[in-house]
């Protein structure tokens, strides 16, 4: 990618490490969640040769302004013949009104650059949309210690070069998925995402959920869910929740099985669970997978092959793992017009 972040967590601060393909300013930060004063936004240039590092905070649309006190250290900057790098450090807690406190909780980081330096410490040339992005990660997180599972299958859930359409910024696709065949009971484990390389920005969310016909509907029809949903196999897909997608595809909307969001790396169940694979073994043989993408800048053409990936095995779990939906749908019906007398 453009813009590559790296950091290393240590006790009392944070050091980071970026890299940006441009030979202009780079701006770097976090949103102040629910803060009408902007988000803190570090911006790097080059003046005379010099590199510069400011610590600063924005509020709304304007150029982001100098901090009171510039809470950034600054250990070292260059640029080769491709790239701008710079590596600082910050305290977690600056105990600057104007920085976000980071800390275990998942941060979304936003970045920015240009292909030119900012002319002075007042006046940086706008971005534009195509030149900045975001994404949610996890800065205090300790050293993975996870063993490697055991012997498992594969089971790939991937688009078939979905042509992303071009006027909309916030797609949701939906595909209709057959579980491998399996001749005694299996045990989903564990899941990992399948990114297309380059479209890490794109790919927001991917949640899977199980495909059941309800058994007054099949005896009323007298159609299984394999009459209901091997049709839909090997096929494109539609979008989710428009006049296109299938009627029969709303019965997979009760039971979530799986899901994934931009940040993770994947979700892996105890050692002493696992999920049934298989109408026949009490889980689910059809599935649908309903990806998310985002796309505010409009890039197109975009052709897109990402998806999930199921890691299942016939060594089974001392349990067997269900998912519980616990609240409320919001839907309408459920909003109060204003100046009611209640």
């Amino acid at each position: 990618g453009v813009v590559h972040l790296s950091w290393i967590p240590e006790k009392e601060g944070i050091t980071f490490k970026l890299e940006v393909a441009t030979h202009g300013y780079v701006g770097w930060g976090s949103p102040l969640w629910g803060d009408a004063r902007g988000r803190p936004c570090p911006v790097l240039g080059r003046q005379q040769g010099v590199v510069h590092l400011t610590d600063r905070h924005a509020v709304g649309n304007n150029v982001p302004y100098l901090d009171t006190s510039q809470d950034l250290r600054l250990d070292w900057g260059m640029e080769n013949d491709t790239h701008t790098v710079v590596q600082f450090y910050r305290l977690w807690d600056t105990c600057d009104s104007e920085d976000v406190v980071l800390g275990s909780d998942t941060v979304r980081l936003i970045w920015a650059y240009h292909d030119e330096d900012p002319l002075d410490n007042s006046h940086l040339l706008y971005h534009t949309l195509t030149k900045r992005g975001h994404r949610s990660v996890f800065l205090a997180e300790p050293p993975k210690t996870s063993e490697p599972l055991p012997p498992h299958k594969n089971w790939d859930l991937t688009a078939d070069n979905l042509l992303l359409p071009e006027n909309d910024h916030t797609h949701y696709w939906c595909k209709i998925y057959r579980a491998p065949d399996i001749d005694r009971k299996h045990h989903m484990i564990a899941i990992e995402p399948i990114i297309q390389p380059g479209h890490e920005s794109y790919v927001h969310h991917m949640v899977l959920y199980e495909c059941h016909i309800p058994e007054d509907v099949v005896e009323a029809a007298g159609a299984t869910t394999a009459d209901w949903f091997q049709r839909h196999i090997n096929q494109e897909g539609q979008p989710c929740y428009s006049p296109n997608m299938p009627a029969e595809w709303s019965f997979c909307l009760a039971t979530n099985a799986w899901a994934w969001a931009v940040g993770s790396e994947g979700e892996r169940l105890p050692d002493h669970t696992g999920m049934p694979l298989g109408e026949k073994y009490g889980g689910a043989t059809y599935f649908m997978l309903e990806t998310h993408y985002d796309n505010p800048a409009y890039h197109a053409p975009l052709v897109d092959n990402s998806g999930l990936r199921i890691k299942y095995t016939d060594q089974l779990r001392t349990y067997d793992t269900g998912m519980l939906l616990i609240g409320s749908e919001v839907n309408f019906l459920q909003f109060i017009p204003p100046r009611q007398d209640l």
